[in-house]
């Protein structure tokens, strides 16, 4: 591996811990109701991990046209939107997943439940696809993230 490659890793590898702290940070502000702005949670639940899953996907690929990694980035906000979307309903009527918490720790807990596993999710995803190569592999996306916000879903009650 060449340093030009290994100090590009490395740039990446830093954008992605760059992100990771910055969204776990306004996760818990948010979720402390420190920090009331309007649509903060969707960006903590959708736009930080596909920032996070494309740069995961970049760190295995390097060689990607900007356009398709842009692109890639806009599918992984769709997915999650789609995916957070699909979730409510499931879960809407489902008594299990409803805490008898106040409604501060339950929104703690979902905040960063929803960020966490979003991130794993996407980013895992994502980041098999840049190792294999597979543009085709990042079409999943919709059903990790729903997955993941499923999970996230039944463990709030149990946290809380």
């Amino acid at each position: 591996m060449s340093s030009t490659t290994t100090t590009g890793r490395r740039s990446i590898d830093a954008a992605i811990t760059g992100f990771a702290i910055i969204g776990s940070l306004l996760a818990i502000v948010r979720g402390l109701r420190i920090l009331k702005i309007g649509n903060l949670d969707f960006v903590i639940a959708i736009g930080f991990p596909a920032v996070i899953a494309t740069l995961a996907y970049l760190h295995y690929n390097r060689d990607e046209e900007p356009a398709i990694a842009v692109g890639l980035g806009l599918w992984g906000v769709v997915a999650g939107a789609i995916a957070l979307f699909g979730t409510f309903f499931v879960v809407m009527d489902n008594p299990a997943t409803v805490s008898d918490a106040p409604l501060s720790s339950s929104l703690f807990a979902s905040t960063i439940a929803n960020f966490v596993l979003g991130v794993i999710a996407l980013s895992g995803l994502y980041a098999a696809a840049g190792s294999y190569k597979s543009r085709a592999l990042v079409l999943l996306a919709p059903v990790t993230q729903f997955i993941a916000f499923s999970i996230a879903a039944l463990l709030v009650p149990i946290i809380t």
